[in-house]
């Protein structure tokens, strides 16, 4: 389960199911996309930056939008080239 903190940026789903490390990727790309300051200072807390960079460069092109994942490229530092770039 997730913090109440959390909850108003997973309205699609039961908070009660999610599972900080069995639904990472989502947690974090939702977080990234939507998250305000607090939710953020919160993933941080709870995954490492390495965590974090890896879904960005994973899932981020697919799952954020194009604003979110410039913003965090450049805050995590990661080389666009790194980064998987496939969109269905």
């Amino acid at each position: 389960m997730i913090t109440k903190i959390l909850k108003p940026f997973f309205w699609y789903t039961d908070n009660k199911k999610l599972k900080t490390v069995a639904d990472q990727t989502r947690i974090i790309t939702q977080i990234l996309r939507f998250g305000d300051s607090q939710s953020v200072k919160w993933l941080f807390k709870h995954y490492s930056r390495a965590t974090i960079k890896k879904v960005v460069r994973e899932r981020g092109f697919l799952e954020l939008d194009d604003k979110s994942f410039n913003y965090w490229c450049l805050v995590l530092k990661i080389d666009k080239r790194q980064v998987k770039k496939t969109r269905l």
